[in-house]
């Protein structure tokens, strides 16, 4: 398979045969790192669903314009909508949101207030940790970015899962049973869990407690397990159309 190199640009025109011109950031992409040049192909995503085969027209790195040839429509996003309620280390949530992403998440929610620096600044990281792991993985619809400090209660037909160390946690597997629901929401804890009360809350909520086995894994490592399982069993990660 020929690489393909892509860029990101939002919002993008729904027309063939109309410019864009790339931010500085991303014209040095381009051009410095992808050393793309003019009359090149490459294919430019706007992070809401849509992207089009390119040809690169003019420009260099503080500002590159490029021809939309023809949109891109194969689907690559996951056919189940799943969001993470992560709570863990800012420092390792960079690496969640890069893998959740690839995975093909919907949205992403840090759980708890941010301990260092503003919520916009963080926030603002994080979408551009997902703007990048989308160039990568080939997605183009980003998942949402937004933190929570509490778990909210789930709508009806959500399956919403909060991850149990405890042993008597019922299996990831027996929780997704054959339910066919409309979107699942996954809740990881800091490394020491959930609190006791905390549970007990989300459960009168309406989150289902779920267990991943008898090895203890990192916070930052639990939630992205899972929504690999979840994924895989309700969704299409593994397996065939």
């Amino acid at each position: 398979m020929a690489q393909r190199f892509r860029a990101y640009h939002a919002p993008l025109p729904h027309s063939a045969g109309a410019i864009v011109q790339l931010d500085p950031a991303e014209s040095h992409h381009v051009a410095r790192v992808l050393r793309r040049r003019r009359g090149d192909r490459i294919d430019v995503f706007d992070g809401a669903g849509r992207e089009w085969a390119c040809e690169i027209e003019s420009g260099g790195p503080h500002g590159l314009a490029v021809r939309l040839v023809q949109e891109i429509t194969h689907p690559v996003e996951a056919t189940l909508e799943v969001v993470l309620f992560q709570a863990c280390r800012p420092e390792r949530l960079d690496w969640v949101v890069q893998k959740a992403t690839e995975l093909g998440l919907a949205e992403i929610r840090p759980l708890g207030a941010p301990e260092r620096g503003s919520a916009e600044g963080r926030l603002a990281r994080l979408t551009r940790i997902a703007i990048e792991a989308g160039k990568q993985c080939g997605r183009r619809t980003l998942p949402r970015v937004s933190a929570v400090v509490e778990l909210p209660a789930p709508p009806a037909g959500v399956l919403a899962l909060l991850l149990d160390e405890r042993r008597d946690a019922p299996p990831i597997g027996d929780a997704l049973g054959g339910n066919a629901p409309s979107a699942v929401w996954l809740a990881v804890g800091p490394e020491a869990g959930f609190p006791d009360e905390q549970v007990e809350r989300a459960v009168e909520q309406g989150w289902c407690r779920a267990g991943l086995g008898p090895r203890t894994l990192r916070t930052e490592t639990a939630g992205l397990v899972a929504a690999a399982i979840v994924l895989h069993r309700l969704g299409d990660l593994g397996r065939s159309g």
